[in-house]
């Protein structure tokens, strides 16, 4: 019977964390398309707090926070990812623009930065996980026929 859980205890957990990171995966996928789809345009007024998050080659990505004029008129604040172009355009005076869900003011993409969907690493993790938990499980139901 020990052995039986002792065998379990690695396939079981990241079964759980494949299924997760899937779903978390799809949940940022979803988001991005509504925010494409049915997202209201605001223009940015201030980019404050910026803080660096990751470099892929050429690209520096920060998170800052993002104030912008919503349709109703009303100053609104959000978290966003946002690139070092974006950011170095916005200080020299050029104008930026974001896209929000009107009933989620807090979900926004910078408009030409629009490539947060999903990140890939999170899917191929979730995936990993997935094949070794499930093939894990099965060793362990085929040892105990």
């Amino acid at each position: 019977m020990t052995s039986a859980i002792r065998r379990l205890m690695l396939p079981v957990p990241a079964l759980l964390i494949g299924l997760l990171a899937l779903s978390y995966s799809a949940l940022l996928y979803q988001e991005s398309r509504s925010v494409e789809q049915h997202g209201v345009l605001a223009p940015v007024q201030a980019i404050q707090n910026t803080k660096k998050i990751k470099r892929s080659g050429d690209r520096i990505t920060f998170r800052a926070d993002i104030t912008f004029i919503g349709q109703d008129g009303r100053s609104l604040t959000a978290k966003a990812a946002i690139s070092d172009n974006a950011l170095d355009g916005f200080g020299a005076g050029h104008r930026i623009q974001v896209r929000y869900l009107a009933d989620r003011p807090d979900v926004i993409r910078i408009v030409g930065d629009e490539d947060e969907g999903s990140s890939w690493l999170l899917v191929i993790v979730g995936c990993a996980a997935l094949v070794y938990g499930s093939h894990g499980i099965l060793r362990a139901l085929q040892r105990r026929k």
